[in-house]
């Protein structure tokens, strides 16, 4: 493919970018995950020549290999013995079953072309599963294609006005962009998630009786959180007691707000549904720590 003067300047151009998510009827998924970009600058295109599979104890990585093909036509791949399996979050979670097996591309060059492949199965995550269609590099093509046995797939994009779809129906839905520029790295930019175009799907195995509305989302999740709320009465006696003779609201947040960060300690556990319901807050003011999670449930 000739890319012209597409994604001059960059440490790379993702050539082509294609995502299969298939589910069937009890909630497992397969994906495959299969991308081909060209080095345009090997010294700092090193980041992207590295396929990541991320599994935990509800998914697995079947497969994940990578391909180099040098300017000279030279085709290397890479083997088991390659493959590096590590923490996902080693440098901030006391414990997780999050892991990352990682496999990097053979002998690349400047002017290579790198084929990265993942296939992973397991079960679809509670928040659904979420598809990039932009980077921090060019993206001259990018296809996402899912599909579910029956009629409640659902679907939502932060940029539609970015993207294609190229078909959808009850059970399937299909996705392109094209020529896509990077979204750039840059200090106090809002989050990655929010500037780069992406597609978050999910699929309830319920079909017609699943969930329909936010409304029913929040009926059905509260369910996880609606114990551990509920204060006790330790807690509530601390409460009173440390608002003891504040006047004012702010003035009563301040001291709730200074005896937390200076008495509760944070540690990352997430294992499974614990990933997602917090620990009751008696237990929390009892063992003087609670789990900070990167699903955003506080407890």
């Amino acid at each position: 493919m000739d890319l012209n003067h597409f994604g001059d300047g960059s440490a790379a151009v993702v050539v082509e970018k294609w995502d299969d998510f298939t589910v069937d009827a009890t909630g497992k998924f397969a994906s495959i995950e299969r991308e081909a970009l060209r080095v345009l600058n090997r010294r700092s295109a090193d980041r992207y020549l590295t396929a990541v599979g991320n599994e935990n104890n509800d998914s697995s990585v079947v497969s994940i290999q990578t391909w180099s093909i040098s300017p000279s036509g030279r085709v290397m791949q890479s083997s088991k013995k390659d493959v590096v399996t590590q923490a996902s979050f080693a440098e901030f979670e006391l414990f997780s079953d999050s892991r990352e097996k990682m496999v990097r591309a053979p002998n690349p060059e400047e002017g290579s072309l790198v084929g990265l492949e993942v296939v992973r199965q397991g079960r679809i995550p509670i928040g659904g599963k979420r598809f990039w269609l932009e980077d921090d590099i060019p993206i001259r093509q990018a296809e996402l294609h899912v599909s579910v046995p029956s009629g409640s797939l659902r679907w939502f994009s932060n940029h539609p006005d970015r993207m294609e779809v190229v078909s959808q129906s009850a059970n399937a839905a299909s996705f392109r962009t094209v020529n896509r520029p990077a979204i750039p790295d840059e200090e106090a930019a809002p989050p990655f998630t929010s500037l780069a175009t992406n597609v978050v799907v999910n699929y309830d195995p319920k079909g017609p009786t699943a969930v329909q509305s936010w409304e029913e989302a929040g009926r059905v999740y509260h369910p996880l959180f609606t114990t551990a709320e509920k204060p006790g009465t330790e807690i509530s006696a601390r409460v009173e007691s440390l608002s003891t003779g504040k006047s004012d609201v702010i003035s009563k947040v301040d001291a709730l707000y200074t005896y937390v960060s200076r008495e509760i300690r944070y540690v990352a556990v997430e294992i499974g549904i614990g990933s997602y319901q917090p620990h009751p807050a008696p237990d929390v003011y009892k063992y003087k720590y609670g789990i900070a999670r990167t699903k955003r449930l506080c407890c």
